[in-house]
């Protein structure tokens, strides 16, 4: 099965019809863009605008557009620090930039059998499962065939009727807040 790089994956964020979805499964992800405000984070320093907002001026313009974005991550406890980093200061941006994201929560539950465990993204009918090292860094994905399709499908459909808004899951959890956590 051929895989595709970042460039051609990114590509195919320019030309969808209707809708963007992303089922995270990791606890986090090492990613070259969002480490310096991982760090700027976990080190207790103030949050400061990203300088490249390219993605989510690109996200806001298709949801003008009348296309949607959306996410479920899947948590397992415990969280992350990553994770801890994303429903602080990254998804806040994400949200107002026109992204749908949720939380299935699996911490207090055991994990759903139904759930393959598998990171993908859904681009309009096109399931692209993504593939990592064992640092959480992106090494490539490839097109998922009919069968892998149909069953991440069911996997979405699990994850978007057990899952809650983020901003719901995340005011019930002021524990995983840095004014937390940063005092201790």
């Amino acid at each position: 099965m051929p895989m595709l790089d970042v460039e051609r994956l990114t590509a195919m964020f320019d030309h969808f019809d209707r809708e963007v979805f992303r089922l995270e499964n990791l606890d986090s992800y090492n990613t070259e863009h969002e480490a310096e405000q991982v760090r700027r984070y976990l080190a207790g320093e103030p949050y400061r605008v990203p300088g490249d907002m390219g993605w989510n001026e690109q996200m806001a313009a298709q949801v003008r557009a009348g296309k949607k974005w959306g996410k479920v991550h899947v948590l397992r406890d415990p969280t992350s620090p990553y994770f801890r980093y994303a429903c602080e200061w990254a998804w806040p941006t994400s949200t107002q930039y026109g992204q749908r994201i949720r939380i299935l929560d699996l911490s207090a539950r055991p994990a759903s059998d139904r759930l393959t465990g598998t990171d993908f993204w859904m681009i309009d009918d096109t399931v692209v499962v993504m593939h990592y090292d064992q640092h959480q860094r992106f090494v490539g994905a490839h097109l998922a065939g009919p069968d892998e399709s149909s069953r991440l499908r069911r996997d979405r459909a699990t994850a978007e009727q057990q899952s809650v808004p983020y901003e719901q899951w995340w005011q019930a959890h002021p524990e995983h807040w840095r004014s937390s956590w940063l005092r201790s």
